[in-house]
């Protein structure tokens, strides 16, 4: 089968090469699938980058996520259980094996969700890495009680889900975007409260706005000196919630002054570990959610749809501008 390697860590991405590997055969408890198209995420770029949260030795084969069809099941009943509902799944692949841009990846059944007939595979290709964190990070904000939450990157796909489940939930967003047109675009969903971090007075409107509205816990996407930043604006006692490192650095925090001074906590969450941690039944709920966000007016923005051989050469010049949509890669196509 055919796949992108990374062979070596470049700031241009001009590691990748595309190479033929032996189709892999599941082993006990796993499922053999049939790429039909795999997302280019920023956490995709973050592991080119070497500075994601699992660092592969290598070479290996990139991909988070992906849909594609079951073609062998050694999953078991619960592998048995997918497939009496679908065939067609969206997943992500078991640690460790290759990732999911090549021709056939290997997963667990328990990292899969069967999708509906009604929901195509470019929406659904991000079910598990936007939708379903989406749905769980609402269930850790309701969980904090808080009547607020403020959102950094809040334009992007995750962060305009965010907005939409906590404002059906009665919690008001404070979003955090970059640039006057992410606010732009926020404004036009019909969220009020907007801050463009560019801006001289960012840091006295956030302030503000967080303890008038009194914003207890943040979902950070970004890192850096970002939560620090979150935490000098917010009241004290509040959570900042850690999901991702857009800005590729490592955070930076006074922990002197705001876990002991203002108390402040600060965690991470994992997609793959809240799914994981739910029984069947919850999994199930949740992705029935998931696909039901995305079947209702959240179509994946799509900017490229590029072969594997186009992925391998042109991956910096493909995400050189994200915010305008995904990049998808399509392993049965041809150049």
């Amino acid at each position: 089968m055919r796949v992108i390697q990374l062979n070596h860590i470049t700031p241009d991405y001009s590691g990748l090469q595309v190479k033929e590997y032996p189709k892999p055969v599941p082993q006990k408890g796993e499922i053999l699938i049939k790429v039909r198209c795999a997302a280019v995420n920023p956490s995709d770029l973050m592991m080119l980058a070497g500075n994601y949260l699992v660092t592969e030795k290598l070479p290996f084969v990139p991909g988070l996520v992906a849909v594609g069809d079951i073609v062998e099941n050694r999953g078991g009943i619960l592998g048995t259980l997918v497939m009496s509902i679908s065939r067609r799944v969206a997943f992500t692949p078991i640690q460790g094996k290759n990732g999911t841009w090549g021709e056939y990846a290997i997963s667990s059944p328990k990292l899969c969700v069967p999708l509906s007939d009604k929901l195509a595979d470019e929406d659904a290709v991000n079910l598990l890495s936007n939708a379903a964190t989406a749905i769980g990070l609402v269930e850790t904000i309701r969980q904090a009680k808080t009547p607020s939450v403020v959102i950094t990157a809040a334009a992007g796909e995750i962060g305009r889900m965010l907005n939409t489940i906590a404002l059906s939930h009665g919690i008001t967003p404070i979003n955090i975007v970059r640039t006057p047109e992410q606010v732009n675009i926020l404004r036009q969903m019909g969220a009020v409260h907007n801050l463009d971090m560019s801006q001289e007075m960012f840091q006295q409107e956030l302030r503000n706005l967080t303890h008038k509205l009194n914003a207890r816990m943040a979902i950070d996407a970004i890192a850096g000196d970002m939560p620090n930043t979150l935490m000098d604006a917010m009241p004290h006692h509040s959570t900042i919630v850690i999901l991702g490192r857009l800005s590729g650095e490592s955070i930076t925090i006074d922990g002197l002054t705001q876990l002991v001074g203002k108390q402040h906590t600060l965690k991470g969450f994992s997609i793959n570990e809240w799914f994981l941690s739910k029984n069947i039944i919850g999994q199930i709920f949740a992705s029935l959610q998931a696909q039901k966000l995305l079947q209702n007016g959240y179509t994946t923005r799509i900017q490229h749809r590029v072969s594997l051989d186009e992925a391998a050469q042109k991956m910096s010049e493909l995400t050189h501008c994200s915010t305008k949509g995904k990049t998808l890669i399509y392993p049965d196509r041809t150049r």
